[in-house]
């Protein structure tokens, strides 16, 4: 059941705030390939959005896995309640899921943990295990912090958006209006 307020509380927080960047976006697999192309190679990465396109596509295979985790999840809950009757192929059918969808979200986290192994997402560590803190800077492990309205982002007056979401990062690699660091 925690899984299950999880999955809802985290769908309902970015759909009101409007939060839709990490959905992955058509072209994601082909820059995806070039991305890591780049990495692997000579050639310069492409132009990037708020979050890379093999961010995009993990969190699109994670968060399917994760739906068909529960909703094989609850199934299995069902199964075990008085008056409910299941054919025997629903329930093989329903655990074969459940338990290939367990093995792709293990695999799917430890290939999106694997990412660090390659020394330029390094730097990137520290930020799991701890909040970032400005101390009074403006800036976050050296990125400058800007409002919204500094990089052309308006939200409207009011809205939730402009008191939750006030700050956007200022990536040094993708240069942008309001940012000079």
């Amino acid at each position: 059941m925690l899984l299950t307020f999880a999955a809802i509380y985290h769908v309902l927080v970015h759909t009101l705030r409007r939060e839709f960047s990490i959905v992955p976006r058509r072209g994601d697999f082909k820059e995806s390939y070039l991305i890591i192309k780049a990495m692997l190679g000579p050639s310069e990465e492409p132009d990037s959005h708020k979050y890379l396109a093999e961010q995009r596509l993990a969190y699109a295979f994670i968060g399917a896995n994760l739906a068909l985790l529960l909703i094989t999840g609850h199934i299995k809950v069902l199964k075990n309640l008085a008056g409910f009757d299941l054919p025997y192929e629903m329930l093989w059918t329903n655990t074969q899921l459940h338990n290939l969808a367990t093995v792709l979200l293990i695999l799917g986290v430890v290939g999106h943990l694997a990412a660090f192994a390659l020394k330029a997402n390094r730097p990137l560590l520290p930020s799991i295990f701890h909040a970032p803190n400005t101390h009074g800077t403006g800036t976050v492990h050296g990125v400058k912090r800007l409002r919204a309205s500094e990089v052309g982002g308006h939200p409207q007056p009011g809205s939730f958006s402009a008191r939750w979401l006030p700050y956007v990062s200022c990536a040094h690699d993708v240069p942008h209006d309001g940012c000079t660091s």
